[in-house]
């Protein structure tokens, strides 16, 4: 009897025991701060989501970027109400995330190139802040030059798990590495060429010399890591791009990685590598930071898998949509990972990008004029949606920015935001607390190029070996009115080979409401005109001069021309 007593009396304690385990557990569950995931797609014209393709109309296409598309592309029966079909069936996953979420209308990157858009997103300032104007400004200096920390770090700090994979392009590289690995290569005897097969194209393989050169241009400098900058987890390339195939330059943390074998896809295996990364934190309940940003779709597009394929009448664009497809099917694969351990609806999820596309194929930075390395809209327009618990959806109009992703992230993650920032937390909006932002004008300055996106009024251009140093330079100041005023410099002469008049240096206000492809300037001299060419002016000589290079000798005095003709 004694015996049994002893038994209930031990029996009770472990039920009792059991109870309040539960009770903590549901407890601390319910104060687990939300993952976070930032997908940061590359060269990307908000047309190519759903969300906002679906919003379209034929007669939103560029004209002068539609014409060079069908002049090239040899393409006569070709259907703009059609290709617009096409690509919203590209992304029908995202499309259902968006409808639960906000989809912003008016995001603007800090810059129309991708590294110093980069930098602008980690940290939350301008960019130019630190004279940062262009890819060569971008890494010569690198990120953490200037002790401007990335905001990952406030992640880490508040105990998250935070991992980068994809593409890095902050950093300055091993300078050391890579000189040692070009002279190997230009000592050693030129390999032939070689290719591997996908879907019945040829696709290039980087041979070992160049593997190893390419490798080490995709170091990073000491100090420099992701994983010296608050990320615990690394598996990317610190380039402007990879391969989508065989790729040779890939780092996991600080160690090479060796050429990847053919037939796998990269997009395919950064999901690989993020979805174990995940896995990984939600076994362990532990909330993570996850910034993915994979090479889709910069540069060469290789054909993606066969399946992702699409039948279509219109290959070039067919092409793109299987990338996007590809995207598509890594979110839902990450969706389905958080449905599996009950996360999804503690969740914030990012999808943007980080400047316009250079591709003159439809619909491109629709129903903006220009794109990548240009002073027009369609340069720095790009796609920002946010789904988030509590989230009131719907399309928003509020003036936001790449600045504002890690602030509106660590709003909700409820870690404090350091003061000084010129991005700010899109919380209230994404909510439905308010629909506008604090903010009442944005600014941006940069390349205003032919050399990533030709200019629809010059055609394809051919250019010199040495144009990207010769662009003129632009600025715009952009109101919550949606009024923009931009400047251009001069296009010096010669500057390009079949331009050998020198382009005069312009100004003007457009409305962006009535006159998105910026086609027709308001009067100049109006209150309203000389009010914003004047902000303009101040905001800048708040920056520095653009930090010069060997490679940019040419930005200061745009810059200074920028500066006068702003002033007048």
């Amino acid at each position: 009897m004694h015996n049994m007593k002893i038994f209930l009396r031990f029996l009770k304690t472990l039920l009792v025991g059991a109870v309040l385990s539960t009770f903590i557990s549901n407890v601390f569950s319910a104060q687990k701060r939300p993952n976070v995931i930032i997908v940061n797609l590359d060269d990307l014209g908000a047309g190519w989501l759903s969300p906002y393709t679906k919003n379209l109309k034929p007669s939103d296409m560029d004209e002068g970027a539609l014409k060079l598309f069908l002049k090239n592309s040899g393409n006569k029966n070709f259907d703009v109400g059609e290709c617009l079909k096409l690509v919203e069936s590209g992304t029908p996953y995202i499309d259902s995330l968006a409808s639960q979420g906000v989809v912003f209308n008016r995001c603007y990157a800090s810059s129309n190139l991708c590294a110093p858009s980069r930098t602008g997103l980690m940290t939350g300032k301008y960019q130019q802040r630190w004279g940062v104007c262009d890819l060569a400004s971008s890494i010569s200096k690198g990120v953490k030059n200037d002790n401007i920390p990335l905001l990952a770090e406030n992640f880490k700090k508040a105990g998250y798990s935070c991992a980068a994979i994809g593409k890095w392009h902050v950093s300055r590289h091993n300078e050391g590495d890579f000189q040692a690995a070009v002279k190997r290569q230009k000592n050693s005897p030129k390999p032939k060429k070689q290719f591997s097969i996908v879907r019945g194209k040829k696709v290039p393989i980087d041979d070992p010399l160049e593997a190893d050169r390419r490798s080490a241009w995709a170091s990073c400098a000491e100090g420099e890591w992701p994983t010296d900058l608050g990320y615990d987890y690394y598996f990317g390339y610190n380039l402007h791009d990879s391969r989508y195939y065989c790729a040779a330059d890939l780092w996991e943390n600080k160690s090479r990685v060796p050429q990847r074998p053919e037939g796998e896809f990269l997009t395919d295996l950064f999901a690989d590598k993020a979805a174990a990364y995940m896995e990984e934190c939600l076994k362990e309940n532990k909330p993570f930071l996850l910034y993915f940003a994979p090479m889709t779709m910069h540069g060469r597009l290789d054909p993606a898998p066969e399946k992702y394929a699409v039948k279509s009448s219109m290959p070039q664009i067919a092409a793109h949509v299987e990338h996007m497809r590809s995207i598509d099917e890594t979110v839902r694969r990450f969706f389905g990972l958080l449905k599996k351990y009950g996360e999804d609806k503690n969740t914030i999820f990012v999808l943007c990008a980080d400047n316009g596309s250079p591709y003159i194929l439809p619909p491109s930075n629709a129903p903006y004029r220009g794109g990548k390395g240009q002073g027009w809209i369609g340069g720095s327009r790009v796609p920002l949606i946010i789904c988030a618990p509590n989230a009131k959806p719907g399309y928003s109009n509020a003036l936001a920015s790449l600045l504002d992703v890690f602030p509106t992230a660590m709003d909700f993650a409820e870690i404090p935001i350091p003061d000084g920032l010129d991005g700010e937390s899109l919380k209230p909006v994404v909510l439905g607390q308010k629909t506008k932002t604090s903010r009442k004008n944005f600014y941006t300055d940069g390349l205003h190029a032919i050399t990533w996106y030709p200019n629809t009024d010059w055609g394809f251009v051919k250019m010199k070996t040495q144009d990207a140093n010769r662009c003129p330079m632009f600025a715009f100041n952009i109101s919550e009115a949606d009024k923009v005023y931009l400047a251009i410099s001069t296009t010096k002469k010669g500057a390009y080979k079949h331009i050998s008049n020198e382009i005069p240096a312009s100004l003007g206000l457009y409305d962006l409401n009535a006159d998105c492809k910026q086609l027709s300037p308001l009067p100049g001299d109006s209150a309203e005109a000389l009010k914003m060419r004047d902000e303009l002016n101040m905001w800048l000589k708040s920056m520095p001069y653009p930090h010069d290079t060997m490679l940019t000798k040419n930005k200061t005095h745009a810059y200074k021309e920028l500066l006068e003709i702003t002033s007048k």
